[in-house]
């Protein structure tokens, strides 16, 4: 169901202490609600915390961008703004930039983003506006294809 969009991953358990506190019992995770695990087809599970997380195996945000900031307002924060609010289901991302996966937590509200640590992050060694263009060659071929976008945005 989720390969074509995020890739290899896996349903797994959260820690109730990483869930909203003032969730009721079962909340999110009832056969009439939308779970990760029962909805992917897993057995279901009473207990809180049963089969409300996802881990992508490897993001394909950061893999792509080699980049932190990418990941926390590309994906991170319109995704989490996407189901806290307009799908009323509380979702906070844990981006591991290190392995280059990501936690989904069903049933946890996200932190503001000025307390949240993926928004203070800093810049991963693959980010190519971290380390600059690798050579002359590179940065020219930069520059040709911006003014091939200007152009034809131009047009």
């Amino acid at each position: 169901l989720t390969y074509w969009l995020v890739g290899s991953s896996r349903v797994q358990d959260v820690d109730p202490a990483l869930l909203d506190a003032d969730a009721r019992e079962g909340w999110g995770n009832t056969p009439a609600g939308w779970v990760p695990g029962f909805a992917l087809g897993h057995a279901w599970r009473q207990e809180k915390g049963a089969s409300q997380g996802v881990l992508v195996e490897r993001c394909r945000v950061l893999e792509g961008s080699g980049c932190a900031s990418v990941c926390a307002n590309v994906c991170k924060a319109p995704t989490q703004h996407f189901f806290t609010e307009g799908v009323g289901l509380p979702l906070t991302m844990v981006p591991d930039f290190e392995a280059q996966s990501c936690t989904l937590l069903f049933g946890a509200t996200p932190p503001p983003i000025e307390e949240d640590p993926a928004f203070a992050h800093a810049c991963l060694s693959t980010c190519a506006l971290a380390r600059g263009a690798e050579s002359a060659e590179q940065e020219a071929e930069v520059q040709r294809r911006l003014a091939a976008w200007r152009k034809a945005t131009r047009d």
